[in-house]
This record gives C-alpha cells, sequence and structure tokens, in this order.
C-alpha cells in the first residue's frame, strides 16, 4: 500500500465544474470558507472541514465551486469533485464508486484500485497524507456517506454541500458549518468574527506570498463583513485596494467582481448613480471577454437599481434581458433571482399606479364644485 501511496505523487487533478460567472451575493460565506481554509495545519484535530447545508436552489453549489476556483493556488497539489447524488431520483453514489474516481484521478491504474472499501478509503488518506488539496463533495445525503471520502492530510480540505445539516460532521469532525435561511446561506455573529480574524490572517499570509489575486479576494470577502456589519467606509476602502489589484495583475473577471461589490455597496447607500456606473462598468467587461453568465448578473444588478430609483420600465427591460440570458444557459439558481426581482417591480408599478390615482381623486375632490 505505501508503494502505491508514492506512484502516482505527480498526477494533479483539476476536477472542479465550470464556475459561475461574476458570482455575486455570497460574500460572507465566501470568507467563511476562506477563513476555514486559511487555519494553520494543526489548529484542528483533523482535516479542515466546511459543510454547506440549505434547501434546493440557495446556491450552495455555486458558492462552494466558486470558492473552490478562485481558491485553487491555494492547493497546488489539486482539486477533486464528485456529484455524491444524494437527493437525485435513484440510488445515491456509493462511496466505493467515488473512491475509485478519486484514487484513478490521482494517477493510480484502474487495475491497482484495491476491490474492498475500506482499503480503497485507507489507499485514499495514504495519498493524500502529504498533499496540499481540495475536496469537493456535492450533494451529499448522510455523514455515511462523507466519511470514507475525507483525505488523510492535514493540509487538506473538504468542502460538502447537503440539504441534510450534517450534524454527526459537524459534532465528530468538527466540520465548520453554514447555516441556510430563505434567500440563501447565513452566518452566525460567532462565525462572522471567526470569518473576520482568519481573512486577516489570510491578508498577512497572502501579502507575504506575493499572492495579489488571492489578496484581492480576501479584501473582496472583507468588505462583505463589513458592509454587512455598517462599516461602510472601511468596506469601499478594501474593495477599492481590491480593484487596484485585479487591474495589476491583468485579472478581468475579479475586477468585474470588485465592481460589482462596489455597485452593491453604493446600492446600500442609496447612492444609485454611483451604483449604475460601477455595473455598467463591470456589464462592459462582461461583453469585451464574451461572458454571458456574467452579462446576466450585470443585467440582473442594474435592474435592481434601476427599480430602486423607482424607474419601473427600465427595471422590467433590463431583468428581462436578465432572465432570458440565464434561461438560455440553464442556469436555475440566477433565473430564480431575476423573477423574483421582476415581482418586486410588478407590484411596486402597481403600487405607484394606486398612490397616483388616489392623489389625482383627492385633488379632485378638494377643487370646488
Amino acid at each position: 500500500m505505501d508503494e502505491l501511496a508514492e506512484a502516482p505523487s505527480a498526477r494533479v487533478p483539476r476536477q472542479l465544474p465550470a464556475a459561475v460567472s461574476n458570482f455575486t451575493g455570497r460574500g460572507a460565506e465566501l470568507a467563511a470558507l476562506t477563513s476555514m481554509a486559511s487555519q494553520p495545519a494543526g489548529i484542528t484535530p483533523t482535516v479542515r472541514i466546511s459543510a454547506i447545508a440549505g434547501s434546493p436552489g440557495v446556491g450552495k453549489t455555486a458558492t462552494a465551486v466558486h470558492w473552490a476556483a478562485m481558491s485553487s493556488s491555494s492547493f497546488p497539489d489539486g482539486q477533486l469533485y464528485v456529484n455524491l447524488r444524494g437527493y437525485d431520483p435513484g440510488e445515491p453514489l456509493a462511496p466505493a464508486d467515488a473512491l475509485a474516481g478519486f484514487l484513478r484521478a490521482l494517477g493510480l491504474d484502474g487495475k491497482d484500485v484495491p476491490a474492498d472499501p475500506d482499503e480503497r478509503a485507507a489507499c485514499f488518506r495514504s495519498l493524500t497524507a502529504s498533499r496540499k488539496m481540495l475536496v469537493l463533495l456535492d450533494n451529499a445525503r448522510s455523514v455515511e456517506q462523507v466519511r470514507p471520502l475525507l483525505p488523510g492530510g492535514h493540509d487538506c480540505a473538504v468542502i460538502v454541500t447537503s440539504r441534510d445539516a450534517l450534524a454527526g460532521l459537524v459534532a465528530v469532525e468538527r466540520a465548520f458549518q453554514l447555516l441556510p435561511e430563505r434567500r440563501g446561506l447565513k452566518l452566525t455573529v460567532g462565525q462572522y468574527q471567526q470569518a473576520t480574524r482568519y481573512l486577516h490572517q489570510a491578508l498577512v499570509h497572502f501579502r507575504q506570498s506575493g499572492c495579489r489575486a488571492e489578496e484581492a479576494h480576501a479584501l473582496v470577502d472583507l468588505s462583505t463583513i463589513d458592509r454587512d456589519s455598517g462599516r461602510l467606509n472601511q468596506a469601499r476602502g478594501s474593495l477599492e485596494q481590491a480593484l487596484r489589484l485585479f487591474e495589476d495583475v491583468g485579472d478581468d473577471v475579479g475586477k468585474s467582481y470588485a465592481l460589482n461589490h462596489l455597485g452593491a455597496l453604493y446600492l446600500k447607500e442609496h447612492i444609485h448613480e454611483s451604483a449604475i456606473a460601477h455595473y455598467r462598468q463591470a456589464l462592459a467587461l462582461h461583453r469585451h471577454n464574451a461572458d454571458v453568465a456574467g452579462e446576466a448578473y450585470s443585467l440582473r444588478n442594474l435592474g435592481e437599481a434601476r427599480l430602486l430609483q423607482g424607474r419601473f420600465a427600465d427595471a422590467d427591460r433590463l431583468l428581462r434581458q436578465s432572465l432570458s440570458m440565464f434561461r438560455s444557459l440553464g442556469d436555475r439558481y440566477g433565473e430564480a433571482t431575476v423573477l423574483d426581482k421582476l415581482a418586486e417591480v410588478r407590484l411596486a408599478t402597481v403600487t405607484a399606479a394606486a398612490d397616483a390615482r388616489a392623489g389625482w381623486q383627492r385633488r379632485g375632490a378638494s377643487r370646488p364644485g
């Protein structure tokens, strides 16, 4: 078994599915994931694990994949991904089958994959014991399905997504848990504080290592926590610094990410024209790079800004453009967020019309007969 663990050491798997372009709205959750991964080896008694639980459609997989993609340089020995099909119509994927795929991805010949499930798990732990890898276990049904798939190295990190809270994973394996809410994923106060602390530690590490793109992403994550905590000036400073870093390294995707977050910050401050200016810059970048998904998200953001301005016709037009793009991409989550905004536009339009009629009737009644 030791010989098997040494043989395929040169293989660096990159199994992540494509990330949602211009992913927005989960900065605090991304910060929590960064805080988990930034903990030095040895702080946790086992491999570092984050469990993202929530109902269907809240963005669990999109959050995990986006964070994994932007953090790829933190895991030089590769990224493993498997859809465990925990809630698909058929049977969930057996851990032994998932392990066979992982072992082959790590360079083991099919004939050398052990037949016994326990031996496969032991072989996987051996192969990952000295590596720095990320393992993304998507759509898990139960803790029993997850445990055999945990790697052996303390330098590894694991993200598990599930509809179940996976309480056993949290209690026994000390997993860091992100909790669901109606519109997405929500952190507890303690998790926000922990995320902030580790993000500052991560920033020091990234700066010392010269990892400028990672530093920029961490600054965006930190800005979200500051924004949600009412520290708007600090949030703006972090985002402007991140934007400069993305420009310096020529990262257009990161630049549009920062621009959209700046737009959201200005929208929170009710500075609508500044928000729209930043959203338009992001939209131009997406169109320049033929990034249809990013264009769809930026159009949605612009539609929301026009809605808050009371320009309902413009909001409706922008949101319908976004909706068409999301549907062409098969992005059900993006489609749902736009439909939610279109409902708000419809409600606001009806309310404004009713207010206008009531005002006209009051003025008519006050005129002398």
